[in-house]
């Protein structure tokens, strides 16, 4: 672990006592935010998962979701919307607001088309607030070329498929990393074999795919040059593809064809830029598939925060805008004859058995993770709302 970097105390102090304000905390959560500002590897306050921590220091996860979001509001995080591509762990855009959010996009990683979605592939994650401590990855550039895919470019809680531990994936599909400087020229021996080689310039959200089939051949080369907005590939021709594989679309934006065998790849790099560089070799057959995640805040679990209703009210997705939602159940409610007890108990005491009945419902809605709005009630889960709602009368 890297030794942490200095924190501001007295934005720290401020902004601590400004959540602690905010409402009443059980005794020990400040102190254990501020512990987990003050020690915590810069890579844990990246984009920290509400649940996880949770579950780390034994909060609830209803607990946890509300520490950071007010911990967002007085500034000692900043709240992020995270584009997660379905097919892989890539962090396909990063917002702070929700009307920043589009519901179609491109995943610059592996090209798969996406349609978003507030339950599976929207995450809402917190990293600390510059101001209060500036991390490493606020500053991307200065990480080396393997973290800056696997750890600034990759989603957390990424389950790698069939068993596998991430070393080992990353292991059994990478071929290298390297940094290639400005006007830099740098070549690279690989053998390839048949199915899918890649190479991969994320500082430049560039994506080059080379199809490899038939028999090995002789030893080749290929010279790619890295120009501005694009890889130029003199030596073979290059196209667009458009392919199904596993259950997704990809739209690759440029393909060429080679054959298996020991390859040279010379890198030109003609920007101004440093280019960053992975190359990956998939298996002949390889097909995506929808990637899985440890539990996370989705965007539609956040929405139905009370406290991000009341703190964001401004967080609005833009009316030309259409994002999927799947299980939401929306439960009406009202008393029945609410009027004639107003008559037959008084107004002051039929006020107060209302004002019971709403209370026991909120608390019923909070415990199922949904929100109360106005009189109707919303639950991310149908199974929950469909069980009998156990209302007893309050006692007079």
């Amino acid at each position: 672990m890297s030794v942490p970097s200095p924190v501001n105390e007295s934005l720290l102090s401020q902004r601590l006592a400004a959540l602690g304000a905010a409402r009443s905390w059980a005794p020990n959560v400040l102190p254990e935010l501020e512990h987990f500002i003050r020690t915590a590897d810069d890579y844990d306050l990246l984009r920290v998962n509400p649940i996880q921590y949770g579950g780390a220091v034994r909060m609830s996860e209803a607990d946890a979701i509300e520490l950071f979001v007010h911990a967002a509001k007085v500034g000692l995080f900043d709240m992020d919307w995270l584009l997660i591509c379905a097919y892989c762990p890539q962090v396909a855009g990063s917002f702070r607001e929700l009307d920043q959010v589009h519901p179609r996009f491109q995943c610059a990683f592996c090209n798969a088309i996406n349609d978003v979605a507030l339950d599976d592939y929207i995450q809402v994650a917190f990293t600390v607030s510059s101001g209060v401590r500036d991390i490493i990855f606020r500053h991307p550039e200065r990480l080396s070329v393997e973290d800056f895919y696997l750890r600034y470019n990759f989603s957390k809680g990424f389950i790698a498929p069939h068993g596998m531990t991430h070393q080992q994936l990353v292991a059994a599909l990478s071929r290298g990393f390297a940094d290639i400087e400005a006007h830099e020229h740098r070549s690279f021996d690989f053998e390839v074999t048949a199915g899918r080689f890649e190479v991969l310039d994320l500082s430049h959200k560039l994506l080059l795919v080379f199809f490899a089939d038939g028999e090995p051949a002789e030893p080749q080369e290929t010279l790619v040059q890295l120009e501005s907005g694009r890889f130029h590939v003199p030596d073979r021709p290059t196209a667009p593809k458009d392919m199904v594989l596993g259950n997704g679309q990809f739209s690759f934006r440029q393909t060429a064809d080679l054959s298996p065998g020991k390859h040279t790849i010379r890198i030109e790099n003609r920007t101004d830029d440093r280019g960053r560089f992975w190359f990956v070799q998939y298996p002949p057959g390889f097909a995506p598939h929808l990637v899985e995640y440890e539990p996370f805040l989705s965007g539609k679990r956040l929405l139905l925060t009370p406290s991000f209703r009341e703190l964001y009210k401004a967080q609005l997705v833009d009316e030309g805008e259409s994002i999927k939602v799947s299980d939401m159940t929306f439960l009406f409610t009202d008393l029945k004859k609410s009027t004639p007890l107003y008559e037959s108990v008084g107004d002051v005491n039929a006020y107060f058995l209302v004002r019971q009945h709403f209370e026991i419902l909120n608390r019923i809605i909070r415990e199922r993770s949904g929100t109360l709005s106005r009189r109707s009630a919303t639950r991310s889960w149908p199974g929950s709302s469909v069980r009998r709602m156990p209302f007893a009368p309050p006692s007079r």
